[in-house]
């Protein structure tokens, strides 16, 4: 007669939620899937689940061979398996507030009274403040890896200030103030410089998800 091993498969379990992940790939999958029909997601959704299972059976045969070969020790993976496991529940509380269809909001809406029960959306009626944007670029290089811009309402007080001032050619002075409350920051991974910042600043919509969190900028974020 076989006996369960109760600690072992708890800990097995547990070490399964962390390599996959499935609370921070939640949100993930809805903001890279944007538009697609249902069929096009399940799709998507089966040959990710059939390559990762495929991934899981060789690490599984194979995966102590290379933690040895590249000098990780199972203590060593036991905690950093720790701190993905809190970081996916941090993860799963975000997914839980967004649902697979956006939601279409303005920007005033959104900076006064946040995005509500999903914070999967579409935002509208914006402009992107071009000229306070912070980039982060990895040592040596100029493509930006990460790109902060702050994000105000069209209509309200800092937009109809700046059209004030706007010459006859449509620029604005060199001295011209910054507002005094940003309620809205737009963080994207998907530009690179200067010439793909301004095409995003002409979008009419930007879709993604609610955070309401902001990680400090580190030394190669200028």
């Amino acid at each position: 007669m076989m006996a369960l091993d109760l600690a072992f498969m708890i800990t097995a379990f547990a070490t399964m939620i962390v390599i996959i992940d499935p609370f921070a790939i939640g949100p993930m999958f809805l903001a890279l899937t944007p538009g697609m029909t249902p069929r096009q997601r399940r799709l998507i959704a089966w040959r990710s689940v059939v390559i990762a299972g495929l991934l899981l059976l060789v690490f599984a045969a194979f995966g102590e061979a290379v933690l040895g070969f590249i000098g990780i020790s199972m203590p060593a993976f036991r905690v950093a398996g720790g701190v993905l496991l809190f970081m996916g529940f941090r993860e799963f509380r975000m997914m839980q507030a967004a649902a697979a269809e956006p939601q279409t909001i303005s920007c005033a809406e959104l900076e006064k009274n946040g995005p509500g029960d999903n914070s999967h959306v579409i935002m509208e009626d914006f402009i992107l403040l071009e000229q306070a944007f912070v980039y982060a670029a990895a040592t040596g290089s100029n493509t930006w890896t990460k790109l902060y811009i702050p994000a105000l309402p069209i209509g309200g007080a800092y937009h109809l200030q700046i059209l004030s001032m706007r010459d006859e050619n449509g620029r604005l002075p060199e001295n011209t103030p910054m507002p005094g409350n940003i309620g809205i920051i737009v963080k994207t991974e998907h530009i690179s410089g200067e010439d793909e910042l301004a095409t995003l600043a002409e979008a009419d919509t930007l879709q993604g998800l609610v955070i309401n969190t902001i990680k400090s900028l580190g030394g190669e974020e200028k």
